[in-house]
This record gives structure tokens, sequence and C-alpha cells, in this order.
């Protein structure tokens, strides 16, 4: 199917796909490959319009809700540009907007991306789902579903090492288990507030779940825009320009690149 969505706010295909919140997308020839739900897709950008191509039908609601251009982004730029720091990043990156991505998917990658770089966290997802996913092909692109937890179980821990998850692949086995025995998890995490959300997921104890992963997937697989990952970006552009708001043990703590605390990163 093909349609064309006309953009009226703000929006960069190019940002959105390529800063860090999502892994298996790809651009080919000025279009970006990936996958929405079971549907391979194509996306193209150009100027104000979003070109949509899927090997399956696709809602035009669902394509605002997963690139997030729901959100009236005008008015968050009004609420958070208080200084030329802020201002500056809102103007060179005008249009990146916050995707609203499979839950299974996002806490997994999250999991993955524990202490990688971003090439190696798309190099071992996509090598996961070329084992265990469902193959779909789009202008002879080759993509694949992401794997159930199911799929994932009977991969197991020696197979999701030779995927290249090292000693991540425990972890995965533990948060397919838990997502597979709690079937109420994620509709709870969908329905629950940020603070309430949170509590549950680091509750559930998964191991590659601390406070920065919990809010990274509740901001990107679950749309609670009130989590604040603080990653090395947060923690540097504190240092160089927000510094003298902090405490001193803190900014000490940030410069000498200890983690922070449980207590700490909350309170901060």
């Amino acid at each position: 199917m093909r349609f064309t969505i006309s953009l009226s706010q703000p929006f960069n295909l190019d940002y959105t796909l390529n800063c860090g919140q999502t892994f298996r997308w790809r651009k080919i020839e000025g279009s970006w490959y990936g996958m929405i739900g079971s549907a391979a897709v194509k996306a193209t950008q150009i100027k104000d319009t979003l070109q949509i191509e899927s090997d399956e039908e696709l809602e035009e609601k669902t394509i605002f809700s997963y690139f997030g251009l729901e959100d009236d982004l005008p008015r968050v730029y009004d609420s958070i540009n208080k200084d030329r720091h802020i201002e500056r990043i809102l103007r060179y990156y005008e249009g990146l907007r916050i995707m609203r991505q499979d839950p299974w998917e996002t806490i997994i990658s999250f999991i993955t991306a524990t202490y990688i770089n971003i090439k190696r966290v798309k190099m071992t997802l996509n090598n996961l789902c070329s084992r265990i996913g469902l193959p779909k092909t789009l202008d002879g692109i080759a993509l694949y579903t992401f794997p159930t937890p199911q799929a994932i179980l009977q991969l197991g821990d020696v197979g999701l090492r030779e995927a290249g998850f090292g000693y991540r692949a425990p972890w995965l086995v533990e948060a397919a288990k838990f997502v597979e025995s709690r079937q109420d998890l994620m509709l709870n995490l969908i329905n629950l507030s940020y603070e309430p959300a949170r509590m549950l997921l680091m509750k559930s104890k998964i191991k590659g779940i601390g406070e920065k992963v919990a809010d990274c997937i509740l901001l990107f697989g679950f749309g609670k825009l009130e989590s604040f990952p603080i990653d090395r970006w947060v923690r540097q552009s504190i240092l160089h320009h927000y510094a003298h708001l902090f405490e001193a043990d803190l900014i000490d703590s940030l410069k000498a690149r200890r983690s922070l605390d449980k207590a700490r990163y909350n309170k901060n």
C-alpha cells in the first residue's frame, strides 16, 4: 500500500531515525527501510510530505503515532526554549521527534545497548532478527520482524551469544521469561502514568534494566514523555553548560566519569 502524509509541523525523518532512539531502520538511496509491527515499510520525506509504502495495510494514525507526529512540536519548543544552548539545539535539530516504538522490541533494544556503541547495537539486533525473525521483502530489501519472547527463549543463551549478545544473553532470556510469565506487564506499563510504570519496570529486577535503561524504555517504547534518560551526552551538557546549577559533589562525580547511584540519578 502507498499513501502520502502532508506535514503541517516540523518533522525531520533523518534526525528522528538516526539519533539513537531506534536501531533497525536503514537508509538506502534517500529512503528509509524498516519495520512497523509486522509490516515492512519504506519511508521517504520530500520537503513537507512523508511518503509511506508498506507490504501490509497500515492506517495513517499508526504512522502518526509511530513517528511522534501527534505531538505539538512548536508548543513543546516554547515550553523548553529557556536559554541560548537549548535554542541552538532546537534550531539545529528542528523536526526531531520522539517515536512510539514496539514496547517489546524497545525493552530488548535498550538492554542490548548497555555499554556498547550504536553501530554494534544495530549489528547485533539485526543479526538476531535475521536468525529468528520472520523474513520480509520490500523493493528487494530484506527485512525481518522482531522475534517474540517465545522465539528468544527457544534460541536460548547459547544462540544469543552466537548472535553477538555476549554476557547480555542471559539478560535477554530473563526478560523474555518475565514478559512471557506476566501477560499483564505490557498493558500495565502502557496504562500507568510515568512514576508507577517506572516503579513497576524497576521492580521486575530484569538484569540490564537500570535507571537510565528504564527511562529509555518508557520514553521510546511506552510514550512516557516525562522520562529523562541521563546518558553521557546529557552529562556532558551538564558539565559544559549547567554545572553551576548542581551540587559540587555531583559535578565532581561527572568529571570523574563515575556512574550515578540510584538516589543521585533519581534526584537529578
